[in-house]
């Protein structure tokens, strides 16, 4: 890995990269059920910030079961 991405991914991951928006876990809710309505399926390889929705979940199966369970 570059030593450039590196830096900025460590910039993004303790939030001093601001070009970078870092979401909440309602707010990734909120996306990631918005997604599903739009479209009938959200996937982590359609879904812009999978990244983030496996950070504050645990993995992107974890996410689904707990947002679509009821659905």
């Amino acid at each position: 890995m570059h030593l450039n991405l590196l830096i900025k991914r460590l910039k993004i991951a303790i939030g001093i990269d601001r070009s970078y928006k870092i979401f909440t876990k309602e707010e990734l809710i909120n996306m990631l059920k918005d997604e599903y309505m739009k479209n009938g399926k959200v996937t982590s390889k359609t879904f812009k910030y999978n990244q983030q929705v496996k950070a504050r979940f645990g993995s992107w199966s974890k996410a689904m079961e707990e947002i679509f369970n009821n659905i």
